[in-house]
């Protein structure tokens, strides 16, 4: 027996942001016996910088929780702030947001994608990938001059209004990713070595999502369902029907987004400055997010900065079943099905 220590470089674990994350692996003959995951050096204090700042400015915190997916953080803490506060979001603010949330979730699948054809070798369709997601980022980039959606969601509405150009662009990328889909099933999802590697690999079980709240694609993917995303063509739990899951959310991501293309007339947003302190209550909001839901909890202290603040993100559930998912498969193997988990360290180590 021997022990193997693969470190983040090695393990490609594609959704850490920063620092140091690894994993210690004790393997006999390339079948790992023993697995621990490291994580939690990098912890950034996001809550207490949160509550340390007026409200209107802990947004940019929030979103530095998961720079994959910064406008759901965005929209949930906004939501919590407006909920405390009894502020109403224009419906031309709700329809922009709406679509800002679900391109993001295209793209962070996108990623995704594009990190278990790199874990299996697939140099040509990761890069594919990464040019497709690039279209989505471009989106970002013409409404609010971030590429990955930072500052696109603030309290009370959006950053900017919605232009007739940026509605034409997302028309057309709408269209760009119907044709990748396409292209994606041909040579990604009927590729046998696709196929062979991911199908049977890492169940998760019903009652293992049940038992440490696993929500999102994972879930789904175990056949737990829950709100409105539809179901991918395999629920059997193992890390294709993971991959399948996201597939489907991209297609039904695709559809939402063109449903609210036709915007309402009026205001896109209502002022909130950095005085706004609204009554002394709390409150619990959540989104599904890329990972699963993400929650925020908001405790105000009746002036312009929460008392409390804490987010609860989905991949930590995710990751406290990694180390099992590991025991008695092939070493090879470990980076992929990490990745098929599409974890978020970053959430994690906020």
């Amino acid at each position: 027996m021997s022990t193997t220590i693969i470190h983040e470089s090695n393990l490609m674990l594609a959704s850490s942001s920063a620092g140091y994350h690894g994993l210690i692996l004790e393997e006999d003959g390339g079948i790992i016996t023993k697995a621990k995951i490291k994580f939690g050096y990098t912890h950034r204090q996001l809550e207490a910088c949160m509550r340390a700042v007026p409200y209107t400015m802990a947004n940019a915190f929030a979103e530095k929780a998961d720079f994959l997916a910064a406008p759901f953080y965005a929209f949930v803490y906004s939501a919590a702030v407006e909920a405390v506060g009894n502020i109403i979001v224009p419906p031309r603010g709700k329809k922009i947001r709406s679509i800002l949330l679900e391109l993001c979730r295209i793209q962070s699948h996108i990623f995704f994608l594009s990190q278990i054809a790199r874990s299996l070798g697939l140099t040509q369709i990761h890069q594919f990938c990464l040019r497709e997601r690039e279209k989505y980022c471009d989106l970002f980039e013409l409404y609010c001059g971030s590429r990955l959606g930072f500052g696109a969601i603030l309290i009370g509405g959006v950053a900017e209004e919605s232009t007739d150009g940026f509605l034409f662009k997302c028309e057309k990328t709408l269209r760009d990713g119907r044709e990748f889909l396409i292209e994606i099933q041909e040579a990604f999802i009927n590729n046998p070595i696709l196929q062979s590697r991911l199908r049977g690999l890492a169940y998760i079980r019903k009652e293992v999502v049940m038992r440490l709240g696993i929500t999102g694609p994972n879930a789904r993917a175990s056949g737990v369902f829950f709100g409105d995303f539809p179901s991918g063509s395999l629920n059997n739990g193992d890390s294709l029907s993971r991959f399948s899951q996201r597939v489907e959310e991209i297609k039904h991501s695709l559809n939402a987004v063109e449903k609210e293309l036709n915007l309402p007339e009026g205001a896109y947003s209502v002022d909130v400055d950095d005085k706004f302190s609204p009554r002394k209550t709390n409150v619990l909001t959540n989104v599904e997010g890329p990972r699963g839901q993400i929650n925020v909890l908001l405790f105000s202290s009746g002036n312009n900065r929460a008392e409390q603040v804490r987010l609860v993100p989905p991949s930590y559930a995710s990751l406290r079943h990694v180390d099992d998912l590991l025991l008695g498969v092939h070493i090879d193997d470990a980076a992929l099905i990490i990745n098929s988990l599409d974890i978020s360290f970053s959430e994690v180590d906020r």
